[in-house]
């Protein structure tokens, strides 16, 4: 019952998020050089064709907002949330899944997604589905590294066009990023608390 009503709260608070006009692009501003480092994940102003519109962070989490610039903001988004790590992959993937099956419509599974090479342990999944009327793809890889856990969720709306990108930078996030990572360790602003959506 407990668990039941954590899927729904999460469930609720995505469509919050998914509902909020994009921003202009931000500067890093709250986020905690620790946490990205261990993680061995940056969050760079641009990932690719999307421009990162919001940094959320709040104890031992930090997650980031990224969207297409000059679209709708549902047109194509990806999220990356890390946290503590707080229970299995498996269960982490499981609940994952069941709040996506919530908030779309006509779901089906197209096939399991890959991570970035060279990260072990990495779970993932690609559907096909309806959000308000509207046909998307939407899909989210999931990993443990150094006691954290990286979630990447993307949604691309019809006709998909931006899918394959958001698949490319998915895999290329951890390489990339991670000497990103490093190089801003010590440089970045002191964290400032708000309210964390992951």
């Amino acid at each position: 019952m407990v668990r039941r009503g954590l899927i729904a709260l999460a469930a609720a608070a995505f469509l919050v998020l998914a509902s909020q006009p994009p921003l202009a692009a931000q500067p890093l501003v709250g986020a905690d050089e620790a946490i990205l480092a261990e993680a061995g994940i940056a969050f760079p102003e641009r990932l690719g064709i999307l421009v990162r519109t919001q940094v959320r962070s709040g104890r031992d989490q930090i997650a980031a907002s990224y969207v297409l610039p000059g679209a709708d903001p549902q047109a194509a988004w990806v999220d990356i949330y890390i946290v503590r790590v707080g229970r299995p992959l498996a269960e982490e993937f499981a609940v994952t899944e069941h709040i996506i099956a919530q908030i779309h419509q006509n779901l089906a599974i197209l096939r399991d997604l890959a991570g970035p090479p060279g990260v072990a342990g990495v779970m993932g999944r690609l559907w096909r589905g309806e959000v308000q009327g509207r046909a998307v793809l939407t899909g989210f890889v999931l990993w443990h590294h150094g006691g954290w856990r990286i979630k990447v969720r993307g949604t691309a709306a019809a006709p998909h066009g931006a899918w394959p990108e958001i698949e490319r930078l998915i895999r290329e996030l951890r390489a990339a990023d991670a000497d990103q990572a490093s190089a801003q360790a010590g440089s970045m602003p002191p964290r400032v608390r708000h309210i964390n959506a992951a």
